[in-house]
């Protein structure tokens, strides 16, 4: 695997690259989600409108080769093309995934905003839900690697779209469970709890963390679909666990907590990166100047919903000659 990533990428990367390292999926967009349909929906007659025999390809922000999957399962892609189709991702961990499914693409990680291409190397760029994250700059990049008959198909976030607004409401209960500190009063709570000495101090902490507990139960009876209902399993187990300390190893339940703690946290930069990197009409128009400035004259921006009765959860953008 080829590797172009410079210091100041390091921190982002690390972010998907501990999310792509779980078995969990807590992403902005996941397999599962309403919105898998209305992306299929929208690859598929594209992937299979397009004649590949003999091109290059990109897939920026790969992931673990969703937009690959989809055009292999077309079948109007062959197996022996696979050494032309290359998929960058900042994260190792889904790149070797890649690669263990199609041994033959090639894999390289980088940072969308400094792709180690040549100038007019790809025929085809295809991207889902992550050129964005890089900034405007790799739309510049997209640009430059794209040969100048050749064609760039991205789907991006869309700022106050419904995604972005399921993400950000997640984002925020997250936030709260930080702000109370739920976890470093859990491990208080757990620890004078264990200690079976009743003082003055570890009373006023048993009180502090059900009070604690309380608020998270308010809130997820609310809304116990927040982050995919993690929210509603963290208070569920920890309540259960609190009041059952005796049939639980103490040590087991405070790496329990310091994974949730750390698979939260993960998810919390991840929603506030998507915040600050979704669209709205202005911006991607702004960045697809370039675009139409090296001659590409046919410019597409098109809303994506998951049903006619949806708001818009994505732009779809095409450009071509």
């Amino acid at each position: 695997m080829v590797s172009h990533v410079n210091r100041n990428t390091v921190c982002h990367g690390n972010v998907w690259e501990q999310h792509w390292g779980k078995t969990t999926n807590m992403a902005a967009h996941d397999s599962n989600a309403v919105h898998t349909g209305a992306l299929r929906r929208f690859w598929s007659p594209i992937f299979d409108s397009l004649a590949f025999e003999e091109k290059r390809l990109l897939d920026l922000a790969a992931g673990k080769g969703d937009l690959l999957e989809v055009l292999m399962s077309s079948g109007r892609f062959q197996p022996s093309w696979l050494p032309q189709f290359y998929s960058v991702d900042l994260s190792e961990t889904a790149l070797q995934h890649i690669k263990m499914r199609y041994p033959t693409t090639e894999i390289v990680r980088s940072d969308c905003a400094q792709l180690p291409f040549s100038n007019n190397s790809f025929d085809i760029i295809v991207s889902q839900f992550g050129i964005e994250y890089s900034g405007l700059r790799a739309f510049d990049e997209c640009c430059r690697v794209l040969k100048n008959d050749g064609k760039f198909i991205a789907v991006c976030h869309y700022q106050h779209g419904a995604l972005h607004n399921e993400c950000m409401d997640n984002l925020q209960a997250v936030n709260l469970l930080f702000e109370i500190g739920f976890f470093k009063n859990a491990h208080l709570a757990f620890d004078a709890k264990t200690s079976k000495s009743q003082t003055q101090n570890s009373i006023q902490v048993d009180s502090e963390f059900r009070d604690i507990l309380s608020s998270v139960a308010n809130l997820t009876n609310l809304r116990p679909y927040l982050v995919a209902g993690l929210l509603r399993k963290l208070f569920n187990d920890t309540r259960y666990m609190y009041d059952n300390l005796s049939r639980f190893e103490a040590n087991l339940i405070i790496e329990w907590l310091d994974t949730m703690e750390k698979e939260l946290s993960n998810y919390r930069a991840r929603m506030a990166a998507l915040n600050e990197s979704s669209l709205n009409k202005s911006l991607l128009g702004n960045a697809l100047t370039v675009f139409t400035a090296k001659g590409f004259s046919n410019v597409n921006i098109k809303e994506l919903k998951a049903d006619r009765y949806s708001k818009p959860f994505a732009w779809a953008i095409e450009v071509s000659k």
